[in-house]
């Protein structure tokens, strides 16, 4: 059986353009060795490249295995198969469909970057996901309203996915953790939304385990005539940490359109 990944899951293309696919789960038997491939869906939509069978755990025990599929290309949907082989001999292979290899943000700030816009959209490609929780491994299609985040009208993610899904011909993934009307000093490291919204999910990926923070916030501040130079200061303290707690250069990209009549 496969624990990991579960469908509609993404994982973080490199540089290179390829990922590294974690995978888990349960046998039964006394298998030498636990074997894993990716395959793309038999759908014109759907980009990448199969890969062979790749070894993923040799010798396993206690009845749970776990290892990970590499070089595979950014694309999808693949369909993962795992099998495990007992003296080289193959079992049926277990299956999870709709695993991709392409980028994924997360995003965080106030109303804007969380559900309190409308209309709510359903993106038109299948191929774009938003995880169910800060810290857990569930996903499911991107449309509105997306889940963790405040609100329960649209957001720009399920518009910026189809677009980023279609410009690059990958699935594309979210992580909101926006919370309506906040203002910097509420994301500072150390308050309640740092601590148990930004924090975990930085820390839920791997280095390099993202493309990017999309930060849409700043009304807020503008309404209590914040200063500049004050806005500037809780960016910085809240970007370095985030860095600091997931221990590489986290790129941010800022939102310009924040301005509050």
């Amino acid at each position: 059986m496969i624990s990991s990944p579960t469908s509609r899951s993404i994982v973080q293309r490199n540089s290179s353009g390829v990922g590294v696919i974690p995978i888990s789960g349960t046998y039964q038997g006394s298998p030498n060795r636990i074997e894993a491939r990716a395959v793309v869906m038999d759908d014109r939509a759907h980009s990448g490249a199969s890969t062979g069978w790749q070894t993923i755990a040799t010798m396993p025990a206690g009845g749970s295995y776990s290892g990970a599929l590499t070089e595979v290309a950014a694309g999808g949907w693949y369909q993962i198969e795992v099998r495990a082989v007992a003296g080289d001999v193959p079992e049926e292979a277990a299956v999870v469909k709709k695993v991709g290899v392409g980028d994924i943000y997360l995003t965080a700030g106030q109303s804007n970057s969380a559900n309190h816009g409308t209309p709510p959209y359903t993106p038109a490609d299948d191929r774009v996901s938003v995880r169910l929780d800060a810290s857990g491994a569930l996903w499911r299609q991107g449309y509105d309203p997306m889940p963790i985040a405040t609100g329960d009208g649209g957001s720009p993610w399920s518009r910026l996915g189809d677009q980023l899904a279609f410009a690059d011909n990958i699935p594309v993934g979210f992580l909101c953790v926006g919370v309506g009307s906040t203002a910097t000093s509420d994301w500072l490291p150390g308050s309640a939304n740092y601590e148990t919204r930004l924090k975990p999910a930085v820390k839920s990926f791997p280095t390099g385990g993202f493309r990017a923070i999309l930060w849409h916030q700043g009304e807020s501040d503008s309404i209590a005539n914040v200063p500049a130079a004050t806005y500037a200061s809780r960016m910085a303290a809240i970007i370095a940490a985030t860095r600091s707690d997931s221990g590489w250069a986290v790129p941010w990209y800022v939102a310009e359109a924040s301005f509050h009549p």
